[in-house]
């Protein structure tokens, strides 16, 4: 469609009425989430089509077959250590070199195994299997905790095992998730010692270089605060075992080393009433970062993914139906970020954030105080605070020299920077200065929309007031951030949650107990029991392995949506940024833990799942 501007249209008045009809088709609505601007039904048009359902089936039918061979495995594990106790209490009461009849029918059971079982007690034989079976391979019942945390590698069998089940104990992993994992804008410089984390001297020296103390170290900028205290006193959910789950409201501090500038760990609290455990304390320490884990992943599938991208692109979506033309420029720039946007918000109220959902299953709150946590960071979202190169700056998080190493960051601006750029040249070839974006009433009933209490209720979006657009420069970052968080920052908290939260030892979204109290307390079976029973491990990794792998659509990659010719310029240009920024962010992958999910190849063009 070629695009035209209200004021070039030869047919004003069927311009007028298609309007008209587009309101009518999309009506707002602010009941699914509590006070969340959305469409109240999903028309046709913004439904996915058959390449989405299919690519979507795809997964699911991985899915069902690691559902099946982990039941599989359970069961036959669970025969061979019925079969092995039978043998066992046959031959002690074994007389005269007969064997009894336990014994008898417990090797009558061996061939119903499945071959892989068959093959197992053939080599190993049955003293084998009882060592590797019974002792270091046991699987509890479906619901029960592990008794090994080798046996969160045993959930993975269509589904590929991750990559960071061989380093998630380490604490320089630990660090590097707040830098490249799935929630990575939590950091907050702070140039003070924070009164509740006061770490010892010491262990700042050893973690940061011999001549820190933590005063020196705020005072050069090398501290960071992720403060997630505001969970504190939110009730554990319970479903689906009545079990009631805990919510951590963890503090946790880090520090960046004098000789690399390396981040690192140096004390959490799970909770203001815990103890502050530091990297010196062994499973303690661990079981605090576990309990920061879920604190942060609350914070991730509420308010950085759910919130922060999916519903605060959704009213842009709904405002440009309803005020700009379809063959207005913008509504050709905004399509491909926005495609399926609408449909999946909706599946996110009617099925992952209903009652006895995915959520209310892997997450510790009760699913209706995950909701409300969503709904409360939209209310307060601040558009314009929250443009990428102003959120780093605020928070401290600019500063290469104290922070050099920040996969996010680094990869982030490039792609930031490409968005800017393409959606610059395209703007301009429509409008000439400030008063040409004056001047467009479709433009300024659509930002008008996107602010309004009867509308999109972004009051925080506008150029000196809610809802206004006065200069090409406001309007350029303005729609770079709506396309950048659609794509790049949807693409970035998204897709870990396979490769990262797919491992649930790396990154539990629910606790089952509260943090030791004592160093006593702490070992690695209470860290298990900690950690979500077999059956909802199960369901994270598997629900991580839907939502971070169904990639549809690539950044940049239009299906010639610009049919004018002039377009064609900043296009091909935009093309060769991303490809270029392919280039470095490979290189960079050569000289640091590979950081993938901004790689443009891998970015999709809307939030589609």
């Amino acid at each position: 469609m070629m695009p035209c501007l209200t004021r070039d249209d030869p047919n004003p008045d069927a311009r007028a009425e298609a309007l008209r009809a587009q309101r009518e088709l999309y009506p707002w609505t602010y009941d699914r989430f509590a006070g969340v601007a959305m469409v109240k039904e999903v028309p046709s048009g913004d439904k996915p089509g058959a390449a989405w359902s299919a690519m979507i089936a795809a997964r699911m039918a991985v899915i069902a077959a690691n559902t099946a061979a982990v039941k599989l495995t359970y069961r036959w594990v669970m025969l061979i250590q019925r079969t092995i106790h039978a043998i066992k209490r046959g031959f002690s009461a074994a007389t005269g070199g007969k064997v009894s009849g336990k014994a008898v029918k417990a090797h009558r059971k061996l061939k119903q195994l499945p071959k892989d079982a068959k093959v197992l007690v053939k080599e190993k034989g049955i003293a084998g299997v009882l060592e590797d079976i019974t002792l270091r391979v046991h699987m509890p019942d479906l619901a029960g905790h592990f008794r090994s945390f080798k046996e969160f590698v045993r959930l993975f069998h269509a589904i590929d095992t991750p990559e960071i089940a061989q380093t998630w104990r380490e604490d320089e992993t630990f660090a590097l998730m707040r830098l490249a994992g799935p929630n990575p804008l939590m950091l907050q410089k702070i140039s003070a010692p924070d009164p509740r984390m006061l770490v010892d001297d010491a262990l700042v020296a050893k973690q940061l270089g011999a001549a820190m103390t933590l005063a020196k170290a705020a005072e050069a900028g090398r501290l960071f605060l992720v403060d997630l205290t505001c969970f504190e006193g939110v009730q554990g959910g319970t479903f689906p075992h009545g079990k009631r789950k805990v919510v951590p409201a963890p503090l946790a501090l880090f520090g960046t080393r004098v000789a690399d500038g390396r981040l690192q760990p140096l004390g959490i609290r799970a909770r203001a009433s815990d103890p502050l455990w530091t990297p010196n304390d062994g499973m303690a320490w661990l079981a605090a970062r576990t309990l920061y884990t879920v604190g942060d992943g609350t914070w991730h599938q509420a308010i950085s993914h759910l919130s922060h991208t999916h519903l605060v692109v959704g009213p842009f979506v709904v405002a440009a139906r309803r005020q700009l033309a379809p063959s207005h420029p913008l509504t050709l720039l905004l399509n491909p970020h926005v495609e399926g946007t609408l449909f999946i918000n909706q599946l996110a109220d009617t099925m992952l954030t209903a009652p006895g959902g995915g959520v209310d299953t892997v997450m510790s709150p009760p699913v209706a105080a995950s909701r409300a946590t969503a709904e409360n960071a939209w209310k307060t979202y601040d558009w314009n605070a929250m443009i990428l190169p102003k959120w780093l700056a605020a928070r401290g998080l600019d500063d290469k020299q104290t922070l050099p190493n920040y996969p996010y960051r680094d990869d982030a601006l490039l792609v930031w920077s490409a968005i800017v750029d393409w959606v610059k040249a395209y703007i301009d070839l429509y409008y000439a200065d400030d008063a040409a974006v004056c001047d467009d009433p479709e433009l300024q009933a659509f930002f008008a929309e996107v602010a309004a209490q009867d509308g999109g209720r972004m009051t925080s979006f506008g150029d000196g007031a809610p809802g206004r657009v006065q200069t090409k420069a406001y309007f350029v970052e303005a729609m770079a951030h709506v396309i950048f968080t659609a794509s790049a920052q949807h693409s970035a908290v998204n897709f870990p949650q396979n490769e990262l939260m797919g491992f649930v030892a790396n990154y539990p979204l629910a606790a089952f107990k509260e943090g030791p109290k004592t160093a006593r307390q702490a070992n690695e079976r209470a860290l298990r029991n900690l950690l979500p029973p077999r059956d909802i491990a199960q369901q994270q990794m598997e629900l991580g392995y839907l939502l971070g792998s169904a990639r549809y659509g690539v950044l940049g990659q239009y299906d010639d949506n610009f049919e004018d010719e002039r377009a064609a310029k900043g296009l091909v240009e935009f093309q060769a940024a991303l490809a270029h920024i392919e280039a470095v962010i490979e290189d960079r992958n050569t000289k640091r833990l590979p950081y993938n999910f901004l790689r443009p190849s891998l970015i999709t063009n809307s939030i589609n799942i």
